[in-house]
C-alpha cells in the first residue's frame, strides 16, 4: 500500500471534493515520518487464523506502520535479524505466553511487553550476520503456511531458522533434533486448543481430525 502525504494535481477535484474530507497533511506527512522503520512487529493479531504466517516484517526500504503493527526504529542490519528471530520458534513462544489475551487466539502484545522480550544482542547478531543475511536472501519471501499448519507439518524454511538460530545458542545437533519436534507439536496443539476454543463459544463443533 501507498501513503499519501502531500497534496497533488488532480488530488481536490479527484478524491478530496468527492469524499467531502478536507486532510491535514502536515499532520500525516509528520506522523508518518515519526513511524518510518525498516521492522515492522506484529501488535494485534489471531495467532491461529489461516492469514497468520508471520509475526514480524522487514524492509530493506524504511516503510510505515499501521495502527495493527509496531514500528521499531533500529539499525537495517539489527532490524533484518530481529525480523528473523521474532519469526522463529522464540519469537512465536514469547507471544503465546506474554500476549494478552482477548478471545481465543486473538491478542494484543502490549508495547510495554515488545520493548522485554528476549532477543539477541546487536554483538550476538553482528557474529552471525552472515547467517541472518543468508536466511533472509533464501526465505524472506518465501510464501509460508499458517503458523498453525507451520507447526503442525513444519516447512523447510521453519526448520531452517529454527534450527541456525539454536546452533547460534549453542545447542548440539542431537539436542535441536531431539528438542524441536517436541516443541513444534507443543504449539500446534496450543494453537489448536484456541481455535477450539473460540468455536466453542460461538457454538461450532470441531473435528479433532
Amino acid at each position: 500500500d501507498r501513503l499519501i502525504t502531500r497534496r497533488f494535481d488532480g488530488y481536490k477535484s479527484n478524491i478530496e471534493t468527492i469524499l467531502g474530507i478536507r486532510v491535514d497533511f502536515s499532520y500525516v506527512d509528520a506522523f508518518s515520518r515519526d513511524r518510518l522503520a525498516h521492522l515492522l512487529v506484529t501488535k494485534r493479531v489471531d495467532l491461529a487464523a489461516p492469514g497468520t504466517s508471520a509475526l514480524a516484517f522487514y524492509s530493506d526500504e524504511q516503510i510505515v506502520s499501521t495502527n495493527v503493527l509496531y514500528s521499531v526504529m533500529t539499525e537495517a542490519y539489527y532490524a533484518k535479524s530481529l525480523c528473523l528471530w521474532l519469526n522463529s520458534v522464540f519469537g512465536v513462544l514469547q507471544y503465546l505466553v506474554f500476549r494478552m489475551e482477548t478471545r481465543g487466539s486473538y491478542c494484543d502484545l502490549l508495547q510495554e511487553t515488545l520493548v522485554d522480550l528476549w532477543v539477541p544482542t546487536p554483538e550476538l547478531v553482528k557474529q552471525n550476520q552472515k547467517t541472518f543475511n543468508s536466511l533472509m536472501t533464501k526465505y524472506g519471501e518465501t510464501p509460508l503456511p499458517s503458523l498453525l499448519e507451520q507447526f503442525s507439518k513444519p516447512p523447510k524454511a521453519r526448520k531452517e531458522l529454527d534450527t541456525a538460530i539454536l546452533k547460534m545458542l549453542g545447542w548440539k545437533d542431537s539436542e535441536i533434533k531431539e528438542t524441536l519436534p517436541k516443541v513444534y507439536k507443543a504449539l500446534a496443539s496450543e494453537l489448536q486448543l484456541a481455535v477450539a476454543a473460540m468455536s466453542e463459544k460461538r457454538g461450532v463443533k470441531v473435528d479433532d481430525d
